[in-house]
């Protein structure tokens, strides 16, 4: 996306334009991050794992039958998860007009930094499943005199890890991890 792009939720929505299924729709969100270095007075980590987590497009996913241990980004989403737990929280930050930027949780695992210099870092919506690195961040942050806000339940509550340059989630929800 251009560089002036407002850091924030967006949708890419896909509509088929010939064949038996033309005028078919469906959608996959991303999210343009704040720049680096950027130090807005709240800083929203959005659970991009949670939302892999609970995708199921293509037949398997965490919390199907039988449970997938790994999830690929490489996907379309076939829920609207982020309409229910997350759309509510950016309508307000952004209708209150406060100073608020957005992050993924991939993006937090590879610099855990990015929750520094910020008055408050906010969990937005349904965020479960963390790495290691995100954790530790978050503490960091903490001890040093950020606040924090979690927007929504069992935050935090899945320790995951990433392949493939981050592009797979590694989920030992049911299954013993090796």
């Amino acid at each position: 996306v251009p560089a002036d792009w407002t850091s924030g939720y967006y949708l890419a929505v896909f509509r088929v334009t010939s064949g038996p299924d033309a005028g078919k729709t469906g959608f996959t969100p991303f999210i343009v991050e704040a720049p680096p270095g950027d130090h807005s007075a709240i800083l929203v980590q959005v659970p991009t794992n949670t939302w892999e987590a609970y995708n199921t497009w293509g037949g398997e996913g965490i919390y199907t039958k039988p449970e997938a241990v790994k999830a690929s980004f490489n996907r379309p989403y076939s829920h609207r998860l982020l309409f229910s737990w997350e759309y509510p929280l950016a309508r307000f930050l952004e209708r209150g007009g406060w100073d608020v930027a957005y992050t993924t949780d991939d993006a937090v695992d590879a610099d855990p930094a990015i929750l520094l210099g910020h008055a408050l870092d906010m969990s937005a919506g349904h965020d479960e499943y963390w790495t290691s690195a995100m954790r530790t961040g978050w503490e960091a942050a903490r001890d040093a005199g950020v606040n924090l806000a979690f927007m929504g339940a069992d935050d935090g509550n899945w320790q995951i890890r990433y392949e493939d340059d981050r592009r797979t989630m590694v989920a030992y929800k049911y299954l013993a991890d090796p």
